[in-house]
């Protein structure tokens, strides 16, 4: 194949417009022509080109596109030029390689492309290319573009390795709109890409903005190309649109007669994960399509409320559910308050009774909530009205769970009679009575008694008595009891069936103005004629009309008691001693028949109605607790006496003294001894200076670390501050002023103020928050002073000492500590640990008094611990001998004249060494004090 560099570019061979085609053919026949001439004229120079070394050629083509066969196929005409191989060239479409894509014209694969053929490519559902590239590679890997239309593009050459496509979401899921932003995150240079976004539709450009418009699970797909191929990623289910939400339902049936049990189905739209319904009568239910139990005649309105993470909405229907069956009552209390003394009346009219006798009792009832009677006091007051007293016929019902009564003194006839309810008084000691009805019952004898008084009847004139025995009535379960009084008869039943009749002798009935008493008769003279209810009472009726025998069964088959045990308690508590803040876990372990209701006590005045409680103690002190534990069937407590012991744990200063090994706290350190050692420990001094006189002159501070809350001023004498052997920190809040003196310093120093040296040895960095001025011999060993202010030196000092200075824009700030000098504990505090009053000076003395004096010698006293709660410490005279411990004088100051100490000292006005010669020595305060909760402050 002849290949001449005069058909190098594609600008030798450019495609005509096409509507110029049939020109551009006709020169390109010319151009033909020419190639032959020249062919012919050059032969012995191409003789010499071929027979050179081989290099980089790049075939002379003429090529054309057009789009045919209504825009699904586009086709590529190699016009004139070189054969092109297919393993020599990549066609790139829309930044693709789609070389392997494009086919003959009878859809055969191709290997070669010679001049007078074409190449088709199947683009029937896409918009057409906007980009067509023809890309040369020679076996070196170089490229060259022969053919372009549209964009241009960076001919890249094959490196040999496919795309490995990858790609990531700003976000996979939210409410519909849903724009997402991909990221192609693909290896190896991919130079073109395909999306498919899973919703139908697709893209090309490297990081697309896709909005979803359809609620959906969609999977995303991304393919990656460059010249050497292509690499897919897909991801299942990466994309999660969901809708908002709309409430609605429907119910079946939606009238009838009570008990009417109605199914509701949840039609909301949107995908909520969350319900809450509301049937009008004050339950509700979390369930999707729950069904409700409507018990009572009624109008109901209805209400859902659904949720997801992003919404909430509620839907109401207003009376949508319509409860047909027994009458209104005239009163109806069923004792399901949340909390309060009022026994609220359902049936409407406003006939609410008090409980009395102390906190109302609340405990799981045969429906929902009942009312709990001590048997001593409790009972229901509930005021007159002219709907509670009947004259013929009337109706009382209600579930009732008795215990045995508590009262004492009865006859043997009445014992463990009990009252249900009753309307009027027996006045005993006047012979006056008045009752409307009463009603007995002796579960001993499974008896009922019904007392009434007639409307002509004297009020000297003890009502009427009716019993009626064989009922099958039992303690300590629920039964359902209804009185019937139709004219002069009576009917009892026990759980829904009829269990016996009496006669009413009085009649018509003797209406009364006395309140209606519920557990309990309203008596004078017999205290144990209260005849007081123990036990449980729930959904107690009263009602102006005397009910059907199947309308008494209604009734009773309204509600479903429970059945079981009672709850046996036990808990612990982890840990059950500790300093304070001191959080104790509970957990309780009890048996019995769920659910339960819990109240727990700690002791210190909080309570806690959950299960495992957590519970943090703030105050030292024993605690108490008890847990109760009620259900349906009884109730069981567990105190444990003492159970908790919080103690005091170590206050903030006690943990700065010991955490930072604080050897002097005080407003002064006068000290006319040799040295004070003590590596790793911390002075601090809370007034406003530290000066040579405080150190007498020659004195060194061999402690880690210094805070002084003012200046240090040293001129004269040889006085060291900080640890050789373990060099800390220097902290000054004012100005630090070392003098005349040749003196070691070790450590940093910080200082808040102005800084000048005359003659000390720095071994360390000194910091100056202001100005620095440097006398004629300091010696910066190993220092270095780093200053914000101004620089004052004398002329012709060192250079050397001058290169050690710096001036920066800051230096490390700093703050004194800020605690507070703790107060005494109490007298008791000290007394229970074994501290004296008063005493002489000995080893092993633990004293808190006002403040203490030794003024003689005495012999070496080790393990001293001394408080001094009002004064000061005064420990002179000691000549040779010494002193070891604790000093503490949180009102005063330590007065030190002996050989030696050892220990730490606690001095709101400072420590003063009087004595020449003295050394003390740093010791903790661990050393002396093993537990911290015997901190003496």
């Amino acid at each position: 194949m002849l290949r001449l560099g005069i058909f190098n570019t594609i600008d030798d061979l450019s495609v005509p417009p096409a509507e110029n085609r049939e020109d551009a053919s006709s020169e390109m026949i010319g151009s033909i022509i020419l190639i032959g001439v020249l062919v012919a004229a050059f032969g012995i120079i191409l003789m010499m080109l071929l027979s050179s070394s081989s290099e980089y050629v790049v075939p002379a083509v003429a090529i054309d596109a057009s789009i045919i066969d209504d825009n699904t196929t586009y086709v590529l005409d190699l016009d004139a030029g070189d054969t092109l191989r297919k393993n020599e060239i990549r066609i790139i479409v829309d930044g693709r390689d789609a070389t392997a894509n494009f086919t003959t014209e009878n859809g055969s694969e191709w290997e070669l492309w010679s001049s007078g053929e074409s190449l088709y490519l199947d683009i029937a559902g896409s918009d057409p290319p906007e980009s067509v590239q023809i890309v040369y590679y020679d076996s070196n890997g170089g490229g060259e573009l022969l053919w372009d239309v549209g964009t241009s593009v960076t001919v890249i050459p094959p490196t040999g390795l496919t795309p490995v496509a990858a790609f990531s979401a700003n976000v996979t899921n939210g409410l519909v709109p849903l724009t997402v932003r991909f990221t192609d995150t693909s290896s190896n240079d991919p130079n073109a890409w395909k999306w498919s976004f899973g919703d139908g539709r697709t893209s090309s450009v490297q990081n697309p903005v896709h909005n979803y418009a359809v609620p959906g699970v969609y999977t995303v797909q991304l393919t990656a190309f460059n010249p050497d191929g292509s690499g897919t990623a897909i991801k299942t289910g990466y994309i999660h649109v969901t809708e908002g939400l709309e409430a609605d339902f429907t119910a079946a049936p939606l009238s009838g007669d009570a008990p009417l049990t109605v199914n509701f189905t949840d039609l909301t739209t949107g995908a909520p994960t969350g319900w809450l319904w509301d049937f009008g009568d004050n339950t509700t239910s979390n369930e999707t399509d729950p069904s409700h139990a409507y018990t009572s005649p009624g109008v109901y309105t209805v209400s859902l409320t659904v949720n997801n993470t992003a919404y909430l909405t509620t839907e109401t229907k207003n009376g949508y559910i319509t409860v047909t069956g027994l009458p209104l009552p005239v009163a109806w209390w069923r004792f399901d308050e949340a909390s309060g003394s009022t026994a609220v009346d359902s049936s409407g009219n406003g006939n609410d009774g008090i409980i009395e006798g102390g906190a109302a009792d609340r405990r799981a009832g045969a429906c929902g909530t009942g009312l709990y009677f001590d048997g001593t006091t409790t009972w229901v007051n509930v005021p007159n009205d002219v709907t509670l007293s009947f004259n013929d016929t009337f109706t009382f019902a209600g579930w009732l769970k008795p215990e045995v009564p508590e009262y004492a003194g009865a006859p043997d006839s009445y014992r463990n009679y009990t009252q249900i309810i009753g309307k009027g008084y027996d006045d005993y000691q006047h012979r006056k009575y008045s009752n409307n009805y009463e009603v007995f019952f002796q579960v001993d004898t499974d008896a009922l008694r019904f007392e009434e008084n007639g409307e002509l009847d004297p009020e000297n004139v003890e009502g009427a008595i009716s019993d009626v025995t064989g009922l099958p009535l039992s303690y300590d379960e629920w039964f359902h009891i209804a009185v019937v009084v139709n004219g002069g008869t009576g009917t009892v039943y026990v759980d829904g069936q009829e269990e016996g009749t009496f006669s009413v002798t009085r009649t018509p009935l003797q209406e009364n103005t006395e309140p209606v008493s519920i557990g309990r008769q309203m008596v004078t003279k017999y205290d144990w004629a209260n005849f007081f209810y123990k036990g449980m009472m729930d959904e107690l009726y009263l009602y102006g009309t005397a009910l059907s025998a199947d309308e008494i069964s209604s009734l009773a088959d309204a509600c479903s008691p429970p059945s079981g045990g009672a709850p046996v308690v036990s808990f612990t508590g982890t840990p059950v001693s500790g300093d304070v803040p001191l959080a104790v876990q509970f957990t309780s372990t009890v048996t019995g028949t769920t659910p339960f209701t819990y109240l727990w006590s700690f002791g210190d005045g909080t309570t806690s109605s959950d299960l495992n409680p957590l519970h943090t103690y703030t105050d030292a002190g024993t605690y108490d607790v008890n847990l109760t534990v009620t259900n349906a069937y009884g109730t069981d407590t567990l105190e444990r006496t003492a159970y908790i012991n919080a103690t005091e744990g170590v206050s903030a200063f006690g943990q700065y003294v010991v955490n930072e090994g604080v050897f002097v706290y005080g407003q002064e350190l006068s000290f006319a001894g040799d040295t004070v050692t003590g590596p790793g420990a911390t002075i601090h001094i809370t007034g406003s200076e530290l000066n040579t006189a405080d150190l007498n002159g020659g004195t060194s501070l061999a402690v880690s670390n210094i805070y002084v809350d003012g200046t240090i001023s040293l001129d004269v004498g040889s006085a060291a501050l900080g640890s050789e052997e373990s060099p800390g920190s220097i902290y000054v809040n004012g100005d630090f002023i070392l003098d005349n003196g040749t003196r070691d310093i070790f450590g940093d120093v910080y200082v808040n103020g102005n800084c000048y040296l005359k003659d000390p040895v720095i071994h360390g960095t000194i910091y100056v928050d202001g100005d620095l001025e440097l006398g004629w011999t300091p010696v910066l060993k190993d220092g270095t002073v780093l200053y914000t202010g101004s620089f004052t030196y004398p002329d012709g000092i060192g250079k050397t000492i001058l290169k050690h200075c710096e001036k920066v824009e800051s230096v490390p700030g700093f703050t004194i500590p800020a605690v507070t000098m703790p107060p005494v504990k109490s007298d008791e505090w000290y007394s229970s640990r074994g501290y004296v009053t008063s005493g002489a000076l000995a080893s092993n003395l633990k004293i808190a008094a006002d403040s203490y004096t030794s003024n003689s010698w005495v012999d070496p006293a080790y393990d001293v611990i001394i408080v001094a709660k009002d004064g000061d410490i005064v420990l002179t005279g000691l000549g040779g001998s010494g002193v070891t411990g604790v000093l503490f004088a949180p009102n005063g100051k330590v007065e030190f004249n002996g050989g030696f100490f050892e220990g730490l000292v606690i001095a709101r006005d400072g420590f003063l060494v009087t004595s020449g010669g003295t050394t003390v020595t740093f010791k903790n305060m661990d050393q002396y004090i093993s537990n911290p909760a015997d901190y003496p402050f």
